[in-house]
C-alpha cells in the first residue's frame, strides 16, 4: 500500500504526464488555427519539440512533487525532534471560568528534555484595556504575583527525560477581573472579540531558547466580574 504522500506524488506526476501528452497532441492544431509561426525552415521536428519542452515539463513535475516532499521532510524532522527530546512545549485550555471567581485553567506540557521556565503572561483583547484589569495567577494552589506581564515567581516545569513516563506539566489558573460595570458593558456589546493568552519563557539550557505559547479563547470563557 502506498502512503498518502507517495500516492499524491504518483497522482501529480501522472496528471502532469497526461497534460503533456494532450498538449503534444493538440498543440499543432491550436497553432494552425491561431496563425502562429510553428516552425522555421528545416528545424521543425519531433525531437526539437521534445527537447524544447522537456525543461518545462521537468519544472512542472518538480512543482507538483516538491510540496509533498517538503511536508514529508517536515514530518520526519518533527519525529526526530521528538525522539531526541527537542520538541516544543504545548499549551491547552483545560477549563473555562467556573462561577464568579473560578478563572480559566491552562495546562502547559513540557515535551522537551530541558526544564521550561515560564516568566511572563500576556493578555490581549480589543474589548478591554488589559492594563486596567486585575490579573491573578495560581499554580498548585499558590498565588503568584504578576507585575505588568511578568510573573514574579516563575513557573518551572521539569524536562521530559524519562521517555517511558508521561511528560511533566503544570496547570495555571488565571483570573482576569474587570469589575461589574465593565462586565455588563461587555455582555451587552454586539461584538465580543476573543482573548489572546500568551505564556512566555525559555528552556533552561546554554542557549536559553525562548518559548512562546499562545491560545485564543472566547471573551466570556475568561473574563470575570
Amino acid at each position: 500500500m502506498l502512503s498518502d504522500r507517495k500516492f499524491c506524488v504518483v497522482v501529480s506526476s501522472a496528471l502532469v504526464l497526461v497534460a503533456f501528452v494532450l498538449v503534444m497532441r493538440f498543440l499543432p492544431e491550436l497553432v494552425a488555427w491561431s496563425g502562429w509561426t510553428l516552425c522555421e525552415g528545416q528545424t521543425c521536428n519531433l525531437q526539437g519539440w521534445l527537447s524544447a519542452l522537456s525543461g518545462w515539463v521537468a519544472a512542472i513535475v518538480a512543482a507538483f512533487t516538491v510540496f509533498p516532499l517538503y511536508r514529508q521532510l517536515t514530518h520526519q524532522q518533527r519525529q526526530t525532534d521528538f525522539q531526541l527530546g527537542d520538541s516544543s512545549p504545548s499549551l491547552e485550555l483545560v477549563r473555562e471560568k467556573h462561577g464568579y471567581d473560578g478563572g480559566a485553567v491552562f495546562r502547559i506540557i513540557n515535551w522537551n528534555r530541558r526544564q521550561l521556565i515560564v516568566t511572563s503572561l500576556e493578555i490581549r483583547t480589543a474589548a478591554i484595556e488589559t492594563h486596567a484589569a486585575r490579573v491573578k495567577v495560581t499554580v498548585a494552589g499558590v498565588d503568584r504575583a504578576v507585575d505588568g506581564q511578568r510573573i514574579l515567581l516563575p513557573v518551572r516545569i521539569t524536562g521530559w527525560e524519562n521517555r517511558s513516563a508521561a511528560p511533566h506539566s503544570e496547570q495555571i489558573t488565571v483570573r482576569f477581573h474587570v469589575g461589574w460595570t465593565k462586565w455588563h458593558q461587555l455582555r451587552d456589546a454586539t461584538e465580543k472579540p476573543p482573548v489572546a493568552i500568551t505564556f512566555s519563557g525559555h528552556l533552561n539550557d546554554e542557549k536559553r531558547a525562548p518559548v512562546k505559547l499562545s491560545i485564543d479563547i472566547p471573551l466570556f470563557d475568561f473574563v470575570l466580574t
